[in-house]
């Protein structure tokens, strides 16, 4: 503390919020956030982005919401919804996953083999309820 009582080397507030949408050709983040990024390659350690759509996607201690992209490696990592071709996986939690491959150690709650499953059997009770109503009527 100075002599007037104010804090040295406080933090300075952030003057703008993260950028909405970044499009590049690479892109890198650390410890810091974008709402959507469209990019080949995109990096992200100890951060986050809403949207990603890219080619390769690295994604280490963050989150996400949507990744699509052809080549997805994720490392203690978080999102909603992951859509590749090839998905590397150590230690993560995704709620979504649509893969052509899985490697690694991953956590999911709904993948392609049990959506199926679930859309089926709601498909099916839904004919046997229509047919029954219509029965009724």
């Amino acid at each position: 503390m100075t002599e007037n009582g104010n804090l040295q080397n406080a933090p300075q507030p952030l003057s703008a919020p993260y950028p909405e949408h970044i499009q590049a050709d690479t892109v890198n983040i650390s410890q810091g956030g974008a709402q959507s990024v469209y990019a080949n390659t995109v990096e992200i350690h100890q951060g986050g982005a809403g949207n990603i759509q890219a080619e390769n996607v690295r994604l280490s201690e963050g989150g996400a919401g949507l990744i699509y992209a052809q080549t997805v490696d994720l490392d203690n990592a978080q999102a909603l919804v992951v859509m590749g071709r090839e998905v590397h996986c150590q230690d993560t939690n995704i709620a979504l996953l649509a893969a052509g491959q899985i490697h690694g150690n991953v956590n999911v709650v709904v993948d392609m083999r049990s959506a199926a499953i679930a859309g089926a059997a709601f498909g099916a009770v839904s004919a046997v309820v229509f047919w029954l109503l219509r029965k009724l009527i």
